[in-house]
């Protein structure tokens, strides 16, 4: 037996890590996506203004798309549903970005998908409060 027949990723090894880093950065990002929208959707149906205004906030953070197609000034189900997925999509992207960026490093693991998605994820979030307060202001309602 060879050195090529052998197997050349070992289990739990340094490059399976930075496979999974490079492969699945996209897929975490919409689920850290998706929990913190569930965490604002929980505080929203919670009684009090304070607990649905963070509510609404951690929503727009999670979800920046909803903004560009009109939420809250319009509403429905496919509103939503086009904010959802566009959302999705983005955090899809960059969270896949962060995963090639982090996996270009010798010894890659989850920590440094973390340091390269963080710029990203204030971007996208700061971004979808600042398409929510331009919209507040256009409409005349701040």
């Amino acid at each position: 037996m060879t050195l090529a027949d052998s197997s050349p990723v070992v289990p739990d090894g340094i490059v399976e890590h930075r496979e999974s880093v490079r492969s699945g950065g996209g897929r975490r990002a919409v689920v850290g996506a998706a929990l913190v929208a569930a965490v604002g959707l929980l505080l929203i149906a919670l009684p009090g203004w304070p607990l649905g205004a963070i509510g609404f906030l951690l929503v727009v953070m999670s979800a920046p798309a909803l903004p560009m197609v009109g939420v809250p000034a319009v509403s429905g189900p496919v509103v939503y549903a086009i904010g959802a997925v566009g959302s999705a999509v983005a955090w899809w992207l960059v969270g896949s970005i962060a995963g090639r960026r982090a996996a270009k490093r010798a010894v890659a693991d989850w920590s440094d998908w973390r340091r390269e998605m963080l710029p990203f994820a204030l971007g996208i979030s700061l971004g979808g409060i600042v398409a929510l307060v331009l919209g507040t202001v256009v409409l005349g309602t701040f």
